[in-house]
This record gives C-alpha cells, sequence and structure tokens, in this order.
C-alpha cells in the first residue's frame, strides 16, 4: 500500500473515532434528561442504575477519542499526510482535549505542537512526496 492511502486511511479511521466523543457525550446528555424526566414525573425513585449506565457511552467515547487522536497525528508526522481536513480536526480535537486532564492536556498540547511545527506543509496542493521534513 502506497504511503499516501495509508496516511489517507489512517486519517480518516482516525477521525471516525474522534466522532466518537461528541455522540457519546450526546447520548449520555439524553440519557440522563430522560431519567430526571422519569423523576418528574413519577415522583423520587433509585434512579442510580439508569444514571450509572448512561455513562458507559461516554467512557467508551473517551476510550476511543485517544486512540483516534493518535491515528490523526501518525497519518501527519510518520505518514506525511497532510490535508486541510486533517488540520482543523486536529486544531480541534487539540482543543477538545486540553479539558481531559491530565492525560488528554499533554496529548491536546501535543497536537498543538505537532500543527505549529507542520503548519506551513498542510494544504490541499501538497503531496506527501513534496512535504519538508
Amino acid at each position: 500500500m502506497k504511503k499516501e492511502n495509508a496516511g489517507k486511511y489512517l486519517a480518516i479511521l482516525g477521525l471516525l473515532f474522534l466522532l466518537a466523543l461528541p455522540w457519546a457525550v450526546a447520548n449520555t446528555v439524553l440519557s440522563m434528561y430522560s431519567t430526571f424526566d422519569q423523576i418528574t414525573l413519577f415522583g423520587p425513585s433509585d434512579p442510580s442504575s439508569e444514571v450509572t449506565t448512561s455513562w458507559v457511552p461516554t467512557v467508551i467515547g473517551m476510550i476511543l477519542f485517544i486512540p483516534g487522536f493518535l491515528l490523526l497525528l501518525v497519518s501527519v508526522v510518520g505518514l506525511n499526510y497532510r490535508k486541510n481536513w486533517v488540520f482543523w480536526a486536529i486544531l480541534v480535537s487539540s482543543i477538545l482535549l486540553l479539558i481531559i486532564f491530565p492525560i488528554g492536556t499533554v496529548l491536546g498540547l501535543v497536537g498543538f505542537m505537532v500543527l505549529f511545527s507542520e503548519r506551513k506543509n498542510f494544504g490541499s496542493d501538497v503531496q506527501p512526496t513534496q512535504a519538508k521534513n
């Protein structure tokens, strides 16, 4: 497999993993809303089982988010795949990672350093073989 194709597929897979966290947080918010809506309608009961199970998607999303971010970084640094959408995906994910202390903060700062050091090499007209090292 060519280096460009491998970088593209790793970047797409990383982006799909990155989308797991917003989906999981939305699922958790909707589940918590439903639980508190039931408490409002039917009175206080023991909602601990619903609250506990509503956090499972968020944990899975966080577990998938970090490898997705690392796949994006590998596609940029290791395989020289530097399209504009990868730049913006790493930027947004770096900002989101900053709030997941402490591991996420470190990974977010690493993402910013990679973007800062490689910022001139990103763009749709830059081919992976033309990227400067």
